[in-house]
């Protein structure tokens, strides 16, 4: 199949690792994968695809809605003639139109967080025109996720295809000693400095910890628009000994793999890239029961589950100081992510969706 994939631009974050990692496996596949960044905006993500061999196309977008996209798209449409055009984020409202113009057959959209997260006003109403009347199929990364699809877009929950994401684990190292070094606990956050990642919760956590003469350190990693605002906070408690921040890393393994703990404690999500490679490391995870990631983790078994509540982390992570429970969580969840969340097997999954749809469109 000639296969192409639409995104807004490659940062190191989940979607974006989701789609890198698809491309490039499909492509493993023996299919001709084309990427289209709207933006032109070339990072690490980009680099590695180009360097397996993927072209990627750079469409210099403007900032806001640029319907000169459309125009774009329709041109790159015709011009490569694809199978398949899937499209992440919020690149569904230029897509979708561009899809009918020029009667691509399978038209896939993965949501890549809950509905009402992802499309609010005129993307909604898009995006709700694209699932009933363009035939664009919804991609669900989760049981959870599929709900929020098809109540936002009164859609029928059985017509929603739900298939989980996926990271090439052969990048993460296997953790073998769960001893804590200097009996310091090693807590890690991976993820964009926003408001949906509540890396605040974690900082107030972190501090009643060490008000209670618990010995930790805080390795946040990431940047964001909140980054400034959580240096300070962490600086007016008095707490920078205590906390580092490592900014953003193109390659997370060699932190995760020397850490004794990962910590997301979002108030929404939808199939968090970063808990994937945490759990491919067998890191013991502590998260948020939303979105996802109540499929992805058992709770006491291959993590912790808490809701969004300070209380329940700072007794999540006294819990994880018994080194029996870091070991059995992290085994447990290395084992799980292999089986379930690979990009193989991620893969396999979308090419079934892709050559099913295609048949009913002959």
């Amino acid at each position: 199949m000639k296969i192409m994939q639409v995104i807004p631009y490659f940062g190191l974050a989940g979607a974006e690792v989701m789609c890198m990692s698809l491309s490039l496996e499909l492509k493993k596949e023996g299919n001709e994968v084309i990427v289209v960044s709207l933006y032109n905006k070339h990072t690490p993500l980009t680099s590695k695809l180009e360097k397996n061999g993927i072209k990627v196309i750079y469409l210099n977008k403007k900032r806001g809605l640029d319907l000169n996209m459309i125009i774009q798209l329709k041109k790159l449409f015709n011009q490569y003639r694809p199978d398949v055009v899937h499209s992440h984020l919020d690149t569904l409202k230029y897509c979708s139109i561009a899809e009918a113009m020029t009667n691509i057959k399978v038209r896939i959209h993965t949501v890549h967080n809950v509905a009402q997260k992802e499309a609010v006003g005129i993307a909604k109403k898009i995006n709700n025109f694209a699932y009933h009347r363009l035939n664009v199929t919804p991609v669900a990364l989760s049981d959870e996720v599929n709900k929020t699809i098809a109540t936002y877009y009164n859609l029928d929950a059985t017509s929603i295809p739900t298939i989980f994401n996926g990271v090439d684990l052969t990048d993460c190292n296997k953790k073998q000693d769960y001893n804590l070094t200097d009996q310091t606990l090693k807590i890690i956050n991976v993820a964009r400095f926003s408001e949906q990642k509540n890396q605040e919760m974690l900082i107030d956590c972190a501090t009643s910890l060490i008000k209670e003469n618990y010995r930790i350190h805080v390795y946040f990693v990431g940047d964001g628009e909140k980054l400034e605002l959580m240096k300070k906070k962490v600086e007016n408690l008095g707490i920078k000994d205590y906390v580092t921040f490592c900014g953003q890393q193109s390659n997370v393994h060699a932190f995760l793999e020397k850490s004794d703990v990962f910590i997301l404690p979002s108030h929404y999500e939808g199939m968090p890239m970063s808990i994937i490679e945490a759990m491919g490391t067998g890191l013991p995870v502590i998260a948020t029961r939303v979105g996802g990631i109540p499929s992805m983790i058992k709770n006491e078994e291959s993590g912790i589950l808490i809701n969004d509540d300070l209380n329940e982390l700072i007794d999540a992570v006294k819990k994880i100081f018994n080194k029996k429970l870091r070991e059995k969580l992290g085994e447990n969840a290395y084992v799980i992510a292999n089986k379930k969340f690979s990009a193989v097997s991620m893969t396999k999954a979308y090419s079934e969706l892709y050559k099913n749809i295609m048949l009913r469109s002959h």
